[in-house]
């Protein structure tokens, strides 16, 4: 059976940063600094489900996800990173229905 699906995500990463060079703010060598970003986004997708003895099934989907677009601030070094987040998973399973 074929199927798709979608919504809403997030997530809660950390970031962090080494400065191996020289200073830049007020980092030197062998500085890091980790920050906690939290993000939302959208995520679709979609997959096949086969089934193949009494309540059992197999199944491998596809789903990608856009987390947009985010600055993360360094304040040590007193730096600011534009990132954006996008997210490609396969995935591929055993189904017990009961």
């Amino acid at each position: 059976m074929p199927y798709v699906k979608g919504g809403w995500t997030w997530l809660d990463q950390t970031v962090t940063r080494t400065q191996l060079f020289g200073t830049v703010g007020t980092a030197t060598v062998g500085t890091a600094q980790s920050v906690s970003v939290y993000r939302t986004g959208w995520t679709i997708g979609g997959g096949l489900a086969y089934h193949v003895w009494s309540n059992w099934e197999v199944f491998g989907q596809y789903m990608y996800a856009d987390y947009g677009n985010s600055n993360i601030g360094y304040s040590v070094a007193q730096r600011t990173a534009h990132t954006s987040l996008t997210v490609n998973t396969v995935t591929a399973g055993v189904n017990l229905k009961f």
